[in-house]
């Protein structure tokens, strides 16, 4: 009985966004058509609710992560399930943790932006080289979280969140989106900078925790 509570309290939160490809064991090539698919897993907030969002190429941590190429704009992922863009070669090196990064325009959770993540994948045939900023991201590749989060907006710059994508997807969705898509050629490299935020494995960490020495006092108590 105390097993099967704890295991309970352990089972993660599913994704909204579920990330069909790229998966962590694509290995996708620069200067060629990379095509983004999505669909809804069937848990709150749907897709409807989130509505437009930017897609990037972004590279980083759980606690930062820095954007390096704008793949698609105002993309309305509840009617769109798919998008394909040409990542440029040139914005960075031959890497296996790059990943999709999703950021709703409107949508927000407690006044900051909505965020979800893909899994990390690598890219090669990739002809430019990580900037020093780059590169410090590249290295910090930290803990992984869930694949959703809430980030702070500042400007213009895209926000940076509070979780990271895991090296494999998240929880296998239960409903899938509209199969409408979008197709966009996107050559250019957008690089924002990203403020530092509170782990979300951190923050999912404390809860937990409490609700495990309620579940041994009941268990104790019996």
């Amino acid at each position: 009985m105390l097993a099967a509570a704890l295991l309970a309290l352990a089972a993660p939160a599913l994704a909204t966004i579920y990330t069909t490809n790229p998966v962590a064991s694509t290995r996708a090539k620069g200067g060629e058509v990379l095509e983004i698919t999505w669909q809804d897993d069937g848990s709150a907030p749907s897709l409807e609710t989130i509505g437009v969002c930017s897609v990037d190429l972004c590279i980083g941590s759980t606690t930062k992560q820095l954007c390096i190429q704008n793949l698609a704009e105002s993309v309305d992922v509840s009617k769109a399930s798919t998008i394909s863009t040409t990542i440029d070669a040139s914005i960075g090196e031959n890497y296996d943790a790059y990943f999709i990064r999703y950021t709703a325009d409107n949508y927000t959770d407690k006044g900051q932006a909505y965020m979800q993540f893909s899994a990390r994948f690598a890219l090669t045939d990739m002809t430019g080289n990580f900037t020093a900023e780059q590169q410090t991201y590249a290295d910090d590749k930290g803990a992984t979280a869930s694949g959703s989060a809430s980030g702070s907006a500042s400007g213009s710059a895209r926000p940076s969140s509070s979780a990271a994508p895991s090296s494999a997807s998240s929880a296998r969705p239960s409903s899938a989106s509209s199969s409408a898509s979008v197709s966009r050629s996107a050559s250019a490299s957008v690089s924002a900078p990203a403020t530092t935020t509170s782990s979300g494995a951190e923050a999912m960490i404390a809860p937990f925790g409490f609700a495990v020495a309620a579940v041994m006092a009941a268990y104790v108590a019996l």
